[in-house]
């Protein structure tokens, strides 16, 4: 079948390609357990579409992994 299009552990250039949302860097570390909620409201004129949504940790030099736990789609 082709190859994968998630890079799980690399994803700045998918994030290039995205609609993003980044939030300041966190004071301390922070500890998520289990999944993380999503309220999300949509409209389109399009008949069908896909939405895929990750929580990433991005490091200091912008490198961006998503936890394959915390990736819902």
């Amino acid at each position: 079948m082709g190859r994968p299009v998630l890079w799980l552990n690399d994803r700045a250039g998918m994030d290039a390609r995205s609609l993003t949302y980044t939030t300041p860097p966190l004071e301390a570390d922070m500890h998520i357990a289990g999944p993380p909620p999503l309220d999300l409201m949509v409209s389109s004129t399009h008949s069908d579409g896909a939405i895929s949504v990750y929580l990433e940790d991005v490091d200091p030099t912008g490198r961006s992994a998503t936890s394959p736990k915390a990736a819902c789609g």
